[in-house]
């Protein structure tokens, strides 16, 4: 799991907030009561609003706002406000995701070892 810097997590007593496995959470997004599946990119700035789903895989353009109760379906990228799945990813698009996951993990690793 990757959250960067100045993000919002909000949870409402009427919804859950659920991140799971290998998500990318992008500077500056709020996520408020929402559900980002496994592997999925949040771009940078977006809001993810209240029983709003983000599927496996997926990825949320930057500046995209995620309307509540809004289903973003698994291996699509979504964008605007509100945002609007434009088209399947390929595997390009996925390839770059893996890498932007592996390298925040590396980064993260690296700066540990610096604390000791």
């Amino acid at each position: 799991m990757n959250i960067q810097d100045l993000c919002c997590l909000h949870q409402s007593p009427q919804f859950s907030l659920i991140l799971e496995d290998e998500v990318t959470i992008g500077h500056q997004v709020t996520l408020h009561s929402c559900t980002v599946k496994k592997g999925a990119l949040v771009g940078m700035g977006s809001i993810i609003l209240d029983g709003a789903e983000i599927g496996e895989g997926a990825f949320i353009g930057a500046g995209s706002l995620v309307p509540p109760g809004k289903k973003i379906p698994p291996n699509m990228l979504a964008l605007g406000s509100p945002a609007k799945v434009v088209r399947e990813l390929n595997d390009e698009d996925r390839a770059d995701m893996n890498r932007i996951v592996r390298e925040y993990a590396e980064k993260g690793q690296y700066y540990k070892g610096l604390q000791k």
